[in-house]
């Protein structure tokens, strides 16, 4: 058998391949260049030729949506905490990143935590991180449950939660 010598005869002036020619098996990455274009839908095809293949010519369909940028998401990761600790001993802190998984900027702020949890930074513009620490001083042994809310007014939805656990042992 032959080998699959291929190369792209031709692919939409917006979509740029990593290859234009090469031997089977192999992988194309590809980007898109949307400069110039308005929003909308944009299908095409890409062209792979092999002049000893059969068919000569295969085409892959490819299809661009060109949308106005959408409003940030919040994205919390993890969105839930546990501490496990003893009286008058405060756990080590943990981390919780902050992302944006939608398209304006992010600009972050904690509104609303348990008393006895402290954020650090308590405001942020994504993606960033922000450190959840506990401070058990006054707190019996016990069950704590709350939350943490992260708050951008431009977002959708505007507020992000994080459950915080706080199990305090003799």
């Amino acid at each position: 058998v032959d080998p699959l010598n291929w190369d792209i005869t031709y692919k939409p002036t917006w979509l740029n391949l990593s290859l234009m020619n090469g031997t089977a098996p192999s992988s194309v990455d590809l980007t898109v260049d949307v400069t110039g274009l308005g929003i909308g839908t944009y299908n095409d095809s890409i062209a792979v030729h092999d002049e000893f293949a059969s068919p000569k010519v295969l085409y892959a369909h490819v299809s661009l949506v060109v949308r106005e940028p959408g409003p940030p998401i919040i994205g919390l990761d993890p969105d839930e905490f546990f501490f496990v600790t003893t009286v008058d001993v405060n756990p080590l802190p943990q981390m919780m990143d902050i992302t944006n998984l939608g398209d304006e900027t992010l600009n972050w702020d904690i509104t609303s935590k348990p008393d006895w949890l402290t954020l650090n930074p308590a405001t942020g513009t994504a993606p960033s991180s922000t450190e959840l620490s506990v401070d058990v001083t006054g707190l019996a042994a016990g069950e704590y449950n709350d939350s943490v809310a992260v708050h951008d007014a431009n977002a959708d939805p505007q507020t992000a939660w994080a459950m915080v656990h706080l199990t305090i042992t003799e």
